[in-house]
């Protein structure tokens, strides 16, 4: 304890002496034990190759400052001069550089260790995972992986990815540079296009389709021109081109017979229905009744069974159908017993089920020669013959159905006119009728000033 006693009269210290201080302290202290000032300056300026502790496990240096470089280890360890930190090498590159020298991952942030998935990882080969859903980077060997990862596979040039446990290449043929070498259908890959020789670049299945000296053979092996078809040919159209002398041969007309059940088809009137499909109203001569059938294919090569839609008296001629804008079949004609005209709408698409018949005028001989289609405002008019006055007269639906109607209006009344009605509307969103003026012998038409073919003031 002499040295402590004499600090205060002694105005400096050797080494020795202020080491011998301080073991005292450190003896005092707990941290230093048993030794003298020799093997203090040992412990910090250890020999080749010696290993000491400085502090002890509940007791630790507060600060260390350190006006060179940091080694930790042959080179677990190496802090620079200039600030970079290296890890596997004491030539950092960077302010943080990584080298790892045995298998094992060179970078990994890890959650809680619960499982087997790292949120952020770099492989030996510098292939990056985040959460062990991507991997990307180069290898010529599959390494470790997660469903989702994939890496380019610097081996086979191609890259890899893996799912459902395993790895297998990509669809992609494409190099890192972006460069694709092949093309592929399905696995059939090819890396060039063939310029000829009988190379197909299809997989063959005999003579379905065939590749040879920039020709196409489709059920031939020998094209004869850019492109052979044999066995049936193409349709084009209705023109079916027949074989590779390209002849041109015409598509049969079918021909269907849609009801043969006595005397029926007069007066006939066709559509498309919402169904995409044709339907036909006409009138039955031997049970004197209106008719309806629905065709089932776009052809009319099969059908529904026709449909009586009126059956009260001799009713059924001169028909005229459409389609209302709520779907539905809606059929004009004349009522010979009574001389009116009448309607009915259709409950369904194909007419199985209808409304009743409704008289729509009954002023004389009325309803001969009926058209009818949907104006503008979503509703049927018909233009119709007048017998007893010889005029073109037309009438204005008020309901989808023609449960009600506007005042029937003549539109023509010079002379014996308005045989063989057709309506139509135009562009303008206006009818315009054409029909036969018999007096003249003369085609004539008349366009209508508004939707309703009437003067706005004659309307109920």
């Amino acid at each position: 304890m002499k040295n402590l006693k004499n600090i205060n009269s002694k105005k400096g210290f050797s080494l020795a002496e202020l080491l011998a201080c301080v073991v005292v302290v450190g003896v005092a202290a707990g941290i230093i034990a048993g030794a003298n000032a020799s093997t203090f300056d040992d412990n910090i300026l250890p020999g080749a190759d010696s290993t000491y502790d400085i502090g002890i496990s509940n007791t630790r240096w507060q600060d260390l400052f350190l006006a060179g470089e940091l080694l930790v280890g042959t080179d677990n360890l190496f802090v620079s001069n200039a600030g970079n930190i290296g890890i596997g090498t004491v030539s950092p590159l960077a302010v943080l550089h990584l080298v790892s020298t045995s298998t094992n991952d060179l970078f990994r942030i890890d959650d809680d260790g619960s499982d087997d998935v790292s949120p952020f990882l770099i492989d030996q080969y510098g292939n990056v995972s985040i959460g062990g859903l991507l991997n990307t980077g180069t290898s010529t060997v599959d390494s470790g992986g997660q469903n989702g990862s994939i890496y380019y596979n610097t081996a086979s040039s191609v890259f890899r990815g893996y799912t459902a446990g395993s790895w297998a290449d990509l669809d992609t043929r494409c190099d890192v540079s972006g460069v694709c070498s092949q093309v592929c259908i399905g696995t059939d890959c090819k890396t060039s296009w063939p310029t000829g020789g009988g190379t197909s670049p299809w997989t063959q299945s005999g003579d379905d389709i065939y590749y040879d000296t920039g020709k196409v053979g489709i059920g031939t092996s020998t094209p004869i021109s850019s492109l052979s078809i044999e066995g049936g040919g193409i349709t084009i159209g209705n023109t079916l081109q027949q074989g590779s002398w390209h002849s041109s041969i015409p598509k049969d007309n079918v021909i269907t017979t849609v009801d043969s059940t006595g005397s029926v088809g007069w007066f006939a009137s066709i559509t498309i229905g919402t169904d995409g499909l044709p339907i036909i109203s006409y009138w039955d001569v031997t049970n004197f009744d209106l008719k309806i059938v629905h065709c089932t294919t776009t052809n009319c090569s099969a059908s529904d069974t026709p449909v009586t839609l009126d059956s009260a008296g001799t009713v059924g001629r001169n028909t005229s159908i459409t389609i209302g804008t709520d779907g539905l079949p809606i059929i004009s004609y004349w009522d010979v017993t009574n001389h009116d005209l009448k309607i009915v709408h259709c409950t369904t698409t194909n007419c199985s089920a209808s409304d009743t018949p409704v008289t729509l005028d009954s002023a004389g001989d009325v309803g001969e020669h009926t058209s009818i289609i949907i104006g503008t405002d979503g509703l049927p008019i018909i233009s119709y013959y007048d017998g007893t006055n010889f005029d073109l007269k037309i009438v204005h639906c008020t309901t989808t159905n023609c449960s009600a109607s506007d005042t029937p209006v003549t539109l023509d009344s010079a002379g014996d006119v308005g045989w063989y009605t057709s309506i139509t509307i135009g562009t303008d969103g206006l009818p315009i009728i054409s029909y036969y003026d018999y007096t003249n012998y003369d085609l004539k038409v008349i366009h209508c000033a508004n939707p309703y073919c009437i003067p706005y003031w004659t309307r109920r």
